[in-house]
């Protein structure tokens, strides 16, 4: 904090003067740090301390302070944001503005601190230094690098408040908050920004964690030396080793670890992992055996402001194009901007809805109801959100996404700007048509808005999760997942309840059968976040049901779907509290999701001259392509439709639906020609093909 002014060293001594009598309450270090996290991506406002937790409002700073600029209400200079995340000299809200102590009270006085040597210094201490005329403090968090530190600071206009690791010089001094508890309070209910991040992975149209291929979901997650996942073939027995996204980088922060999505990047249906660090997007590539071959994505730096909740919790990766590789979009400053992947990197850029901060996607009521799914059935994602008008989504045609389809009406005026009823918005194929349906849960209860292609006209209300019900309490409504339970090729809804989980399986008109699921219950500990924020629905035995896992104090247990009710718990990877793992840099970074198993393999693309069969023969994507060509499609059907009457195999994702009906398949076969006993064959071939880039690309979610 430069230009600390005897001004504003005597304007803190009064207002600390002031607070005198007050006395901070207790506190642990984790809640010291939690506090500090909240405030990363805010501006810099000299002067000020206050922001807010759900992530809207960050204001910004420009010029050189004091003699500098600010909009926005939120933001706090070094120490203002100290002060708040110790919360000294009392226990003032995050967002009322506050500025009790400059950096000389923290570095001439001990009003509710005392020294510390620099070497000495653990989790949320705070280095500081003062010369009479220019001072400055950070908060630690750990030991970095090369003699240096991890910190949580308030930097300068130019930066904001970030997470960042940086050197001390021999003018900083360590000081340590009084009232340090080492007895943990009881979890707090998440809050929506922490909803918002850890509900990003429920919202990509191309999750899957199968990193082997066998069409069993994996399960995937970040411990502190980095990523890795467990077979569900070897029992999760086997562990498949990932990149190296250790605590060490600096991948413990959240601005971090929440970016990592699972998808097949490379078309090969296998699952890659990938994640947004200080420079930018990164994917890593699975073989089978291992995830290590690095391609990189967008330039998506914190120096460009992407480590704002408000753009990196954005972060979806779908196949919009129809390729059968997943593409990666987010929501900058301007709107949404998507990368198309070839395989070996993102070259081709795409602009999206013009979703701006200026526009004001920028709160969180609205930026966290961005959704990938296929609206249309035409084998791209398209992508959708809610406004305060209600929900828009943007056809993907390829190569932009230029027409609009308006959805259901959950505006701000009929209530929809409650977490409790937004952050429930989830998209999935409820009945089967190939097209993503919406569905939310309103204070009446859980209902789906079905799709029609150019519209979601009709509405199918559930009656379950009211709010009379008590499902507007935060443990129960985030654990809402979409699944298809019985395996037939319809979305099913799944929740945990007071007594544990629940699942409501799609009828004929409607949900309607209730099936009772693992008993994960207040009483035995899943009301507490590092348990019931775990729990993932998807295949881990390939039978085309999904089936309920969830990590408890032991570690991961997991149930199969028999599609009337669920087995016997199943041992899954060992993420017990004992090695760590109720940390939420470990347990929200969990990943599991699958695709359908298919029943033959497809046959290699073998590129050859293009003729009038139906086919890609020179294998470029294109059938037929530069020929004038007679059809007799079957039936008077499309080919883009013709997997749209229900016989489908594989409905969606558990919380957001893939990619379902898809013209061409990377095997380099596509739809059905005339009918010949040579064509008939082709036709086959084509079939199971596309069957296969549909399963691939229909992943269900985490």
């Amino acid at each position: 904090m430069k230009k600390a002014t005897l001004l504003l060293g005597l304007l803190a001594l009064t207002t600390a003067s002031l607070h005198a009598a007050a006395a901070p309450s207790p506190m642990t270090r984790e809640e010291i740090e939690q506090r500090a996290k909240y405030g990363v991506g805010y501006s810099y406002y000299w002067g000020h301390g206050s922001w807010r937790t759900d992530g809207a409002s960050h204001g910004s700073c420009s010029g050189s302070c004091p003699n500098c600029s600010h909009s926005g209400k939120y933001g706090a200079d070094c120490s203002g944001f100290v002060a708040k995340a110790w919360q000294v000299p009392s226990d003032i809200s995050l967002t009322t503005d506050a500025h009790p102590y400059s950096t000389y009270n923290f570095y001439n006085q001990s009003t509710w601190w005392s020294n510390v040597a620099i070497s000495a210094m653990e989790l949320s201490d705070a280095a500081v230094h003062n010369d009479g005329s220019s001072g400055h403090i950070v908060l630690f968090q750990k030991k970095g690098s090369g003699g240096n530190i991890w910190a949580y600071e308030a930097r300068g206009c130019s930066y904001g408040i970030v997470h960042n690791q940086r050197s001390l010089n021999s003018t900083y001094k360590g000081i340590r908050r009084d009232k340090l508890t080492t007895e943990p309070a009881p979890p707090p209910d998440p809050t929506p920004e922490e909803v918002t991040v850890m509900s990003a992975v429920w919202s990509d149209a191309a999750s899957t964690s199968d990193v082997d291929g066998d069409f069993k979901g994996d399960i995937c997650a970040r411990a502190a030396a980095g990523f890795s996942c467990y077979t569900a073939a070897s029992g999760f027995g086997t562990k498949i080793e990932g990149p190296e996204l250790s605590n060490a980088k600096g991948w413990d922060g959240q601005q971090y670890y929440s970016t990592l999505r699972m998808a097949d990047v490379d078309g090969d249906q296998k699952a890659d992992v990938c994640g947004r660090d200080s420079e930018g997007f990164h994917c890593w590539l699975s073989d089978g055996t291992a995830l290590k071959t690095e391609i990189k994505g967008p330039t998506w730096s914190d120096a460009s402001g992407w480590n704002g909740v408000d753009h990196y919790s954005t972060i979806r990766m779908g196949d919009i194009d129809g390729d059968g590789k997943a593409d990666v979009c987010a929501r900058a400053a301007a709107g949404i901007k998507c990368f198309l992947s070839d395989g070996k990197g993102f070259p081709t850029a795409v602009d999206g809805p013009a979703w701006s901060d200026a526009a004001g996607w920028n709160a969180i009521e609205y930026y966290s109801t961005i959704r990938m799914a296929d609206v249309d059935g035409d084998g791209k994602a398209d992508i959708c959100g809610r406004a305060s008008d209600g929900v828009h989504c943007w056809l993907s045609d390829g190569k932009g996404f230029p027409t609009e389809v308006v959805g259901p009406k959950l505006s701000n005026a009929s209530g929809w700007s409650k977490p409790e009823y937004y952050l429930t918005l989830r998209m999935a194929d409820v009945n089967g048509d190939g097209r993503a349906d919406i569905c939310a849960r309103a204070a009446a209860g859980f209902a789906c808005w079905l799709s029609d292609k150019s519209g979601f006209s009709n509405v199918v209300p559930s009656g379950a999760m009211s709010d009379d019900g008590g499902w507007d309490a935060v443990r129960f409504y985030t654990t809402i997942r979409m699944a298809d339970i019985d395996g037939d090729g319809k979305s099913d809804v799944c929740a945990r309840g007071v007594s544990g989980m629940s699942c409501w399986l799609w009828g004929e008109t409607g949900f309607g059968k209730l099936i009772t699921g693992p008993a994960f219950a207040d009483s035995t500990g899943w009301d507490d976040p590092f348990y019931y924020r775990t729990i993932r629905a998807f295949d881990f035995d390939g039978d085309g049901k999904d089936d309920i896992c969830g990590r408890g104090a032991a570690g991961v247990s997991c149930y199969a779907s028999t599609g009337t009710g669920f087995g016997e718990a199943v041992k899954g990877p060992e993420l017990s509290d004992a090695v760590g793992w109720k940390g939420l840099q470990y347990y929200s970074t969990i990943r599991a999701a699958t695709h359908k198993v298919p029943t033959e393999a497809p046959p290699a693309c073998e590129p050859s001259k293009e003729t009038c069969d139906g086919l890609d023969n020179d294998c470029n994507g294109l059938i037929d392509d530069g020929l004038t060509c007679e059809r007799d499609w079957p039936d008077g059907g499309d080919p883009s439709d013709m997997f749209r009457d229900g016989s489908r195999g594989d409905p969606g994702e558990p919380d957001e639906p893939a990619i379902t009906a898809a013209p061409v398949s990377d095997s380099g076969c596509s739809c059905r020609s005339a009918r010949s006993e040579q064509s008939a064959w082709a036709s086959w071939l084509a079939l199971a093909a596309a069957a296969i880039a549909i399963s691939r690309r229909r992943s269900r979610g985490v």
